[in-house]
């Protein structure tokens, strides 16, 4: 139950807790125990409440969320034998969905020794040896094992779409409001994981964290430092490339990469801000509004997305000329007295940027994840009182400012830079690397712009990890930077953590890529040969006659072995039974030695007991009698 806990409401944890709880009162204090109507009642609320939160009980949460609660309510109620067998089938069922639903090899090592627990707790505590037991039965499943995964069905489980849109638990969002991504960089979880195909020779400034910017939404609605997506009218089409029929000619791909995503509660899979084309994905996705790619629903389980990607491509369809990138809402009074005296200049584009340039790095600002409470149109107090941010405020600030200025502008949200792996040559991007950077109209194509490159260069050259790993102070004094020197304590640990993450994500990327294609590839070759495809059926056929003679010995074991006691008690009877003596069915081995006292006194019925106390009570080797000595006995036992 604590596995799974981590993605269960809180409230049927609460609920576990209490009926646990409750139920070792029962054990110290002796208390009565809940009738079963009572028990019937809470887990009908079980269902009702589930239901409530999620409008189904079908999915991974919504069915971990019942199983939680029906495991406590079991644990409560457990009396007997069943009801323990019930239990540990509960929990079976739980432990494993953890690693069904979560491709983390984080997660596949709790739940094993979970089941390794549930398996043990089957065997009889009185069997000698159950750890040795449990080992040769576990060697004897892994041949099983293999083959099951090997050559399986791959079959899809379903999920519920629960997601919505918003504020999501993975914590992306496609809108952007004062202190959003404030919070959000708070998180250490893993967004995506991305590698670079090796065949190709990347260029250095590719491959620079600096660089890496991982678009992700694309906001055209502003109001001072809050900005929303606007969907364009009349453009739903789907389609799985990120450039139309004519466009794509003109697409020549320069290097190759590979995103996985971790589930999440949005549809967008996040790409480089360069020019991306979808390679290959079993979802069909639309990239029809700014070559932003969104997938159907979100993804409950982790997805490989595979890209081609051309930095030198300027797609004709997403043109700076439409007028929605000049609208602009009413300026607070110190930013348009500022924005004027710009105009009046009568300076060109290229003299406006620089302008921008210059204020955003000579004019104080501070780069801080806490920069206090700003109003949605709260320029003035940002730009020329406090002039302390995040890269939130700096975006929305120098989008807003460039309108103005008659530069087409807008804000991207997405992630910047990542943390690279240099043991498994891959790049993880978690919350923190979250981001947020304008593009502008520039020679009639868009250029980004990300004014946190004037203010803190060091958060954008090293990963947010390293960089809010930082005190406040610290981040403050070499936040203008452009590397951060580390000791040795720092690198060894730094590769200790990358040799486990590599760990995990080869575990993640070995389960992705044998899919049902692979399976089928591996069946075709094993298969391809008569004489293969004999030597299969030859050891199925082999294994089936195996189950066969194991149910049949099973069933033989489980009968009554018949002892010289059960030989000579049945010879009584029938004795017994020629003279018309009735024996009750009930009739005890004694009540039976009792009568045949009576009825054949001739008989020495001490040599009746000395073999029923010698099967039924005597435990040392020395006192019993041998087998040959029973034999013996029985012969001398006349009845005529």
């Amino acid at each position: 139950m604590a596995t799974a806990a981590t993605e269960l409401p809180v409230w049927v944890i609460i609920f576990s807790l209490i009926l646990i709880l409750w139920r070792l009162a029962l054990e110290e204090l002796n208390l009565p125990k809940l009738k079963t109507r009572w028990t019937t009642l809470i887990g009908l609320l079980l269902f009702i409440f589930t239901y409530v939160q999620y409008r189904t009980i079908w999915g991974q949460i919504e069915s971990a969320t019942i199983l939680a609660g029906l495991i406590s309510i079991s644990i409560l109620n457990y009396q007997t034998e069943r009801d323990h067998r019930i239990l540990i089938l509960l929990g079976f069922i739980l432990s494993a969905m953890k690693p069904m639903f979560v491709i983390d090899l984080v997660w596949a090592l709790p739940s094993f020794f979970c089941l390794v627990g549930l398996w043990i707790s089957l065997i009889p505590n009185v069997m000698a040896n159950k750890w040795r037991y449990f080992g040769r039965i576990s060697l004897y499943s892994l041949p099983l094992l293999a083959l099951l995964f090997l050559l399986f069905p791959r079959i899809v489980i379903f999920q519920s779409n629960r997601y919505s849109t918003g504020i999501s638990s993975s914590g992306f969002s496609e809108d952007l409001n004062p202190g959003r991504f404030t919070s959000l960089v708070q998180s250490e979880k893993t967004a995506f994981y991305v590698e670079f195909n090796r065949d190709i020779i990347l260029s250095d400034s590719i491959l620079a964290n600096k660089d890496l910017y991982w678009r992700g939404g694309i906001l055209t609605e502003g109001n001072g430092f809050e900005w929303k997506r606007r969907t364009r009218s009349g453009d739903s089409s789907n389609n799985s490339q990120a450039t139309t029929d004519a466009n794509r000619k003109r697409f020549s791909p320069k290097f190759d990469y590979s995103i996985i995503m971790e589930p999440m509660d949005h549809r967008i899979i996040f790409t480089l801000d360069v020019p991306s084309q979808l390679k290959s994905s079993a979802i069909v996705a639309d990239t029809s509004e700014y070559g932003i790619i969104r997938v159907p629903a979100p993804l409950t389980q982790q997805k490989q997305f595979d890209f081609a990607a051309d930095p030198s491509f300027q797609s004709l369809k997403d043109s700076p000329l439409d007028p929605v990138y000049l609208e602009l809402k009413v300026l607070p009074p110190k930013t348009k007295e500022w924005v004027s005296e710009i105009t009046k200049q009568n300076l060109s584009v290229d003299q406006k940027i620089k302008i921008l340039e210059r204020f955003f790095s000579l004019s104080g600002f501070r780069y801080t994840l806490n920069p206090g409470t700003y109003e949605k149109n709260g320029l003035d107090d940002f730009l020329f009182t406090r002039k302390r941010g995040f890269c939130e405020h700096f975006a929305a600030a120098y989008a807003t400012l460039a309108r103005a200025l008659k530069i087409p502008a807008r804000v991207i949200i997405g992630y910047q830079g990542g943390e690279f792996n240099s043991i498994g040559g891959f790049w993880k991007i978690s919350q923190r690397d979250a981001h947020a950077w304008v593009e502008i109209a520039r020679n009639n194509t868009w250029t980004r712009i990300d004014p946190t490159m004037w203010i803190a260069p060091l958060r954008l050259n090293i990963s947010a990890r390293q960089f809010f790993g930082l005190s406040d102070n610290d981040q403050i004094l070499f936040s203008r930077d452009n590397k951060l020197a580390r000791n040795n304590l720092e690198l060894f640990w730094n590769q200790t953590t990358h040799f486990i993450e590599n760990l995990n994500y080869s575990w993640t990327v070995f389960l992705l890529e044998y899919d049902k294609e692979k399976q089928l590839a591996l069946l075709d070759e094993f298969l391809q040969t008569d004489q293969l495809r004999s030597l299969v059926m030859y050891g199925i056929i082999l294994f089936l006659l195996y189950v066969a003679y194991r149910l049949i010995s099973i069933y033989l074991s489980r009968k009554p072995k018949r002892t010289v006691l059960t030989e000579v008690l049945a010879r009584a009877e029938s004795e017994l039974l020629k003279k018309k003596i009735t024996i009750k069915k009930s009739a005890t081995p004694s009540e039976i030695f009792e009568l045949i006292k009576t009825h054949f006194p001739q008989l020495t019925i001490s040599d009746f007991e000395k073999i029923y106390d010698n099967e039924n009570y005597i435990q040392s080797e020395t006192k019993k009698i041998s087998y040959s000595e029973q034999k013996k006995i029985k012969s001398l036992i006349n009845f005529n």
